[in-house]
């Protein structure tokens, strides 16, 4: 199975998707992609409930034809043996699972017509020296560790598993490390790469890139994990299809509304305030072409620092927001007139109204909701029509859930999370087919603070066991008798 993001931006990198007039090398990938699953040549992985294809497959027939093509045509070379000596017509070569020793084969071969070299949960005691390679185009080491990496004492740049001589890959289009490698530092040189494209860091464990990386002008899609962003000159870096960034600083911002191709924008903020959501909110105007925005702050359980921005943020191709920072109420910009293709949306509230719903229902495209809520979702008595192709809801932190005829005619999946008191939770309209005629799964978990009073113990295992009954009960009598899961968590006072 793999990663369809990943995949397109190999293909990206590797030069198989060409610019086409009004859209980007992600794009012109995604339609390519979908012309494969079309004429099934690939199978597609959908995430349940979500209508998101984020993997692919192949059948074992086609497998078959690719393994014997790629050999016939010395397209790929797949090594599974630290023993297996590369072809010297080898152009591209995958590693997967293999222990790469100082004097290994694969360490020490001198690759010069390799264009892609891709390791995947493979153990280095040493990477190959990347002075051997003349023509890469790809550099890719996923899941992969070093071995004794912590034995060493010397500086990071005399590691044996230093990306020493990257700056000499001139022709380099992707460069991708994830997972445990410790101690890697990415060098100044890598601003020499100037034709790289993509730049996958977001679980290397690197903590800072170098100021060099703003000089690549022709980078694509950026994803890093790391802190110190601000640092960085973003004046250059204008060809940004995707951005996904790690605790960063205010000063980031500054340079945001520059980069006017993004479509894919996920940050991570270590602290926030009131200013630096404004901000933010205030030039994602300028980005026209955001199909995604990811914002996450780390919060405090008071909402205050946080203010509705009553500008006009209209993104009409935006079709995932996820805010995940505790808002004091729903937005006035969070509406169908301004977000008109939203398909996904998460977001964390202090309270909510019940006008709320009245207007999250209007969202025609809507696919999945989430709402983590502190006092509870309010629903209103009539909603008629609305939510047409909600899939999936999510309530967290809710009050009662109370569904009506003509609302979420498509639900399939109701994830809930609430607390639970003395009135209990009586769950009869999940019950009713009519309300909700696709329902096939519901997921439940009941929190409850008992604290060290054995009656407080007592009493809140008591309303547990009515709530799981009652939500039980409405499941067995839906005609379509969904999959339950329900849970029981203890909170602490």
């Amino acid at each position: 199975m793999f990663i369809v993001y990943s995949l397109i931006w190999r293909w990206v990198a590797e030069g198989y998707a060409h610019e086409e007039p009004g859209k980007g090398l992600f794009e012109v990938g995604e339609r390519y992609f979908n012309m494969l699953i079309d004429r099934s040549m690939i199978l597609a992985v959908e995430e349940p409930y979500h209508n998101i294809i984020y993997a692919c497959r192949v059948h074992d027939l086609v497998l078959d034809m690719i393994h014997f093509l790629s050999e016939d045509k010395s397209f790929v070379t797949a090594s599974n043996s630290n023993r297996t000596f590369p072809r010297t017509t080898t152009r591209r070569l995958a590693i997967n699972n293999e222990v790469i020793e100082q004097d290994g084969s694969v360490a020490n071969s001198s690759m010069q017509q390799v264009r892609s070299y891709n390791a995947i949960m493979c153990h280095f005691r040493v990477l190959p020296l990347l002075s051997n390679f003349k023509a890469l185009r790809v550099l890719a080491l996923e899941e992969c560790t070093f071995m004794g990496s912590k034995q060493f004492s010397m500086k990071p740049e005399d590691y044996p598993y230093h990306l020493k001589h990257l700056g000499r890959l001139i022709h380099l289009r992707y460069l991708g490390i994830s997972y445990q490698l410790e101690s890697l530092e990415v060098p100044d040189e890598i601003g020499d790469l100037r034709f790289l494209q993509v730049l996958e860091l977001g679980r290397s464990g690197i903590k800072k890139l170098p100021q060099s990386v703003g000089r690549l002008t022709q980078l694509k899609c950026l994803h890093f994990g790391g802190s110190s962003m601000g640092v960085l000159d973003w004046t250059n870096l204008t060809s940004l299809e995707a951005l996904q960034l790690h605790h960063v600083s205010p000063d980031f911002l500054k340079g945001l509304g520059t980069l006017k191709e993004l479509r894919e924008l996920n940050l991570h903020f270590g602290e926030h305030n009131n200013m630096l959501f404004k901000d933010l909110m205030g030039r994602l105007v300028n980005l026209q072409k955001l199909q995604v925005i990811v914002v996450i702050c780390w919060y405090q359980e008071d909402p205050e620092p946080w203010s509705d921005y009553a500008g006009s943020v209209a993104l009409g191709h935006l079709r995932h927001l996820t805010v995940c920072g505790l808002l004091p109420g729903l937005p006035v910009w969070i509406n169908s007139s301004c977000l008109p293709n939203l398909c996904h949306l998460s977001m964390q509230l202090k309270a909510m109204e019940s006008q709320d719903m009245e207007i999250l229902g209007r969202f025609s495209e809507l696919i999945t909701l989430c709402i983590h809520c502190k006092d509870g979702v309010v629903f209103p008595h009539t909603m008629e029509g609305a939510f047409p192709k909600l899939r999936h809801l999510g309530l967290r932190n809710s009050n009662q859930p109370r569904f009506v005829r003509g609302v979420m005619s498509s639900l399939e999946c109701f994830e809930f999370t609430g607390l639970v008191r003395a009135n209990g939770l009586d769950f009869h309209s999940l019950a009713i087919r009519s309300h909700l005629p696709s329902l096939e799964e519901v997921d439940a978990e009941f929190e409850g603070k008992t604290g060290m009073d054995s009656d407080v113990r007592q009493a809140t295992l008591r309303h547990w066991r009515q709530a799981r009954a009652s939500l039980k009960h409405a499941v067995e009598i839906h005609p379509n008798h969904p999959a339950l899961t329900s849970r029981g968590r203890q909170m602490d006072d």
